[in-house]
């Protein structure tokens, strides 16, 4: 709209409102910075006369199909299909945030963004029925999508429980994919490059009741993922598959979440006993997942913990100032247990390596005792009465081969005890 057009409309306020102009272009300017400048000037008069009561919504109730570029003051009954995560982004050397959806009807989708505190106010969830009211309806890339006007809400008329899928339901070319289970294996992160783009890939394999798949975690999400340790059980929405070299793959790009899960699941190895060969030690080769049972013939010496930081779970640092992460910096830090043993099953022996939790287990302490110990006795001491007391006793483990570089030969990093 032209500049004289606005201001005839300005003035136009405030002798409706008895209220002096410049006031009316502070609000006018104040919701164009609300938007970080996304917003017209015309929209911004809208939103300023609702505020002050002389433009009344008149929330005409239409169908998604039946939305066109310009209306508003309408409102729609849908279903949220998707919540992609919140994005933050600088414009005009202003700072914002927005989150896009899918809501969908009988007759249509159609994409809907929050912008800034509309984020916070409404709190949208995926699956969830909704009312949005006093909605926009503007085009970007020749395709509608809908915005709220002031004043607009997205009221939840229903909550719908989120849906997940099984490893064994998922096949190559879905979308939208909600799954939960457990860290089994990460693999190292690898950074890439071709012609089109760069990025960051982390590939780890996830397990549930039913199987366990190979998935891939790309860019920011990698960095997500690297949070989490082997054994955490985690919620992944919003993922998809694509066929891999060994079957169907999971992947998480920009719209997926991952998140720490309390849901509970059952022992993997009981359902998908194939995924983790059962051999004698003398057959196991680097990179299988085994089942391997033998006699504890040593515990080795070494230290018994290392430090991490508490916050992401990775290696930490202590200075002359302080315990320091390379990723969350000046941290508390903590103890993770670690402890090596040698087994033998009259076929061969190799060495078996635990961590965290699985130590725990293993020596049958909780971590205040654990903590206690080191705290009070000498690595020694420790590692003498933990022979003492597993030393020819028999142990079944699951886990993954791999090479130990400092030995030349290989070690299996136990994943679960089965009996001990």
């Amino acid at each position: 709209m032209e500049e004289t057009n606005i201001e005839n409309l300005i003035v136009e306020i405030a002798q409706k409102t008895n209220k002096d102009k410049e006031d009316i272009r502070k609000m006018v300017n104040t919701k164009t910075e609300k938007y970080s400048g996304l917003l017209t000037e015309e929209a911004a008069l809208d939103l300023v006369k609702k505020e002050l009561g002389i433009l009344k919504e008149q929330n005409e109730r239409l169908k998604i199909s039946e939305l066109s570029e310009g209306k508003k003051g309408i409102e729609i009954e849908g279903k949220i299909e998707l919540l992609y995560p919140t994005k933050e982004f600088e414009k005009n050397g202003k700072k914002g945030k927005l989150q896009n959806f899918i809501i969908s009807d009988n007759t249509g989708e159609i994409r809907g963004t929050l912008w800034n505190d509309q984020i916070e106010e409404n709190k949208i969830k995926q699956g969830n029925e909704v009312i949005i009211t006093n909605l926009i309806v503007t085009s970007y890339n020749d395709k509608k999508q809908i915005t709220l006007g002031f004043g607009g809400k997205v009221k939840t008329i229903k909550e719908n429980e989120t849906e997940y899928k099984k490893s064994t339901e998922l096949k190559a070319g879905m979308s939208n994919i909600n799954i939960f289970g457990k860290i089994i294996r990460k693999f190292p992160c690898k950074e890439f490059e071709n012609s089109e783009r760069k990025g960051r890939v982390c590939s780890f394999q996830l397990g549930d009741e039913s199987a366990i798949i190979k998935a891939s975690a790309w860019n920011d999400k990698a960095t997500i993922l690297e949070n989490f340790l082997e054994g955490d059980t985690i919620e992944i929405t919003n993922a998809y598959t694509k066929e891999g070299k060994f079957g169907t793959e999971l992947h998480l790009g920009y719209t997926s979440e991952i998140k720490k899960s309390e849901k509970e699941i059952n022992s993997i190895t009981q359902t998908d006993n194939n995924k983790y060969l059962e051999k004698k030690l003398n057959q196991i080769n680097q990179g299988d997942n085994v089942l391997v049972e033998g006699k504890i013939i040593k515990i080795s010496d070494g230290k018994l913990s290392y430090l991490i930081c508490e916050k992401c779970n990775k290696k930490a640092t202590k200075t002359e100032n302080g315990v320091f992460c390379e990723k969350c910096g000046e941290v508390s830090g903590k103890q993770n247990p670690v402890l090596s043993a040698v087994i033998n099953d009259d076929t061969n022996e190799t060495q078996i390596t635990m961590f965290g939790n699985i130590v725990l287990e293993f020596i049958e302490n909780t971590e205040e005792e654990f903590s206690k110990d080191i705290e009070n006795k000498s690595t020694q001491e420790i590692l003498e009465k933990i022979s003492e007391n597993k030393i020819n006793k028999t142990v079944k483990i699951k886990g993954y081969v791999k090479e130990n570089q400092f030995l030349g030969t290989s070690e299996i990093i136990v994943k679960e005890i089965l009996k001990n």
